[in-house]
């Protein structure tokens, strides 16, 4: 209708079961909360890359798992981030859920059929900032990230 509406006024009443106040998968609705999913769910029918910042425990892999679940057709692949991390588990990861296919001259991946023909991969990259430096200063494993979604894909030699 046009007209502006409180945040504080989308945040729904919960009553929650005295056994699960300790769940890990309790999501509490708070202004905060409403207003971080209605956002990142706008920002993912987009279907464009992004990144969540925030300080250690402010909610942010929370949020993305708790928004993604709402989300029809989407698959998540989740890659927690070590020292160790390298661009081959991603390729790893990307083994599992998707295939190589041939588009003209072109190659891409795509999800599996097995997922389904209409079906989202999201790749979530929880702690990406612990990856270690190689000899020149750069993390290989955002570096290619980086070249994923700048370049729109990878080069490979076969």
């Amino acid at each position: 209708n046009g007209e502006l509406e409180l945040w504080s006024d989308s945040v729904p009443r919960m009553e929650i079961e005295s056994h699960k106040v300790t769940a890990t998968d309790v999501v509490v609705t708070t202004t905060d909360t409403v207003r971080h999913s209605d956002i990142l769910g706008a920002w993912l029918e987009s279907r464009s890359p992004l990144i969540l910042c925030g300080p250690p425990g402010s909610g942010k892999t929370m949020t993305l798992t708790s928004v993604l679940q709402s989300v029809q057709g989407v698959t998540l692949a989740s890659l927690n981030f070590s020292s160790r991390t390298t661009p081959e588990i991603i390729m790893k990861t990307f083994a599992q859920y998707c295939t190589y296919v041939r588009k003209g001259k072109d190659i891409v991946l795509e999800p599996v059929e097995s997922l389904g023909a209409s079906n989202w991969l999201v790749v979530f990259c929880d702690e990406i900032n612990l990856p270690e430096e190689d000899s020149y200063g750069t993390q290989r494993v955002i570096m290619f990230m980086r070249q994923l979604v700048e370049q729109g894909g990878f080069w490979r030699e076969d």
